[in-house]
């Protein structure tokens, strides 16, 4: 018997965690973008809570990982460089402005599709 196949419209973050775990459950799958290729703008993603327990499951963790932005936390100065106000990386990912598990949007796309 031949594996069923998937068609996903969308490879971005939704279409390619779609098509990682269908393809995990024994599918065959073919995620199409619109564009000739995909998107590489978009805002960085952290990842943290309930997204950290998902990339541990897929067990791409250690990837993602490796490719972060290496976030450096965030600060904000007055004129003079003064600092105003810092907000550390909260490397237990809890809910703060920074996370230590951030990653440009097309690098996780391209983790998910193993494009990487």
């Amino acid at each position: 018997m031949s594996k069923p196949s998937v068609l996903i419209s969308g490879a971005g973050i939704a279409g390619s965690a779609c098509a990682f775990f269908l393809s995990r459950a024994g599918f065959h799958t073919t995620a199409v973008e619109p564009p000739p290729e995909l998107r590489k703008s978009g805002q960085q993603i952290d990842i943290r809570g309930a997204a950290l327990q998902i990339v541990s499951r897929m067990g791409l963790e250690e990837t993602v990982r490796s490719k972060t932005a290496k976030e450096a936390g965030l600060a904000f100065v007055d004129t003079n460089g003064k600092r105003l106000a810092e907000f550390p990386v909260d490397e237990k990912g809890g809910m703060s402005f920074t996370c230590d598990i951030e990653i440009v949007r097309a690098e996780l796309a391209k983790i998910f599709l193993r494009c990487e």
